[in-house]
């Protein structure tokens, strides 16, 4: 016992008191309460999908990666936590995106026969800043996209499913000072979130109770 009471005293030597405090409370809080949340959409399994990211030229000037990085992740996500699915390359998507320029009006059950998968997951971005408003030398991550999913043999062109996603990262105003435009790590931690908050709509899961 003390051998291990030696390293976690250590420890709390080298933070703050409001650390140290979150640390020892984080540790002896009781476990959470969890409950299990059915997916929204629950037929991607065995299947083949493409997401497909749309945005305005705005945000392709100030990130010009930020399509690509964003679509990459969202792939990563559905690869990881949706059994058996097979998810097309966003280079892929992004190319054929570039040199089909009648893509957008293309419908989309349509548009996913020609990549050549079962499913495409558009993604249509209406805010995307890594900085709030007149400070861009805080970084605060905001994402929303209306997300629809559309079937490539699907009877009707309307979506299978839809929704909403909106990611403020971190919530609170404080933010975090980024020196120079080096953003990448922020910025790759709130694409990971954001796609979470998506993928998760496709398979079943755990959150707390209070959720």
């Amino acid at each position: 016992m003390r051998c291990a009471i030696l390293p976690l005293t250590i420890l709390l030597l080298t933070m703050s008191g409001c650390q140290a405090l979150g640390f020892v409370a984080s540790v002896f809080a009781p476990p959470q309460k969890m409950k299990t949340v059915q997916p929204e959409y629950d037929k991607l399994p065995g299947h083949s999908i493409a997401v497909v990211t749309l945005a305005d030229a705005g945000v392709d000037y100030l990130y010009p990666r930020g399509r690509l990085d964003l679509s990459n992740t969202v792939a990563q996500e559905l690869r990881g936590r949706v059994q058996n699915v097979k998810v097309l390359p966003a280079q892929t998507v992004l190319a054929y995106q570039r040199g089909n320029q009648n893509w957008e009006s293309m419908p989309k059950d349509q548009l996913a026969k020609a990549l050549g998968v079962d499913y495409v997951l558009y993604l249509a971005l209406e805010e995307y800043a890594m900085s709030d408003p007149g400070n861009s030398q805080l970084f605060r991550a905001h994402i929303t996209a209306d997300a629809n999913l559309y079937k490539a043999d699907a009877k009707d062109a309307a979506p299978v499913w839809t929704g909403r996603i909106r990611l403020v990262h971190p919530e609170t105003e404080t933010g975090e000072v980024i020196p120079g435009s080096d953003d990448r790590p922020q910025r790759a931690e709130a694409h990971t979130i954001f796609s979470l908050l998506l993928v998760r709509k496709f398979y079943k899961h755990e959150v707390p109770e209070n959720q």
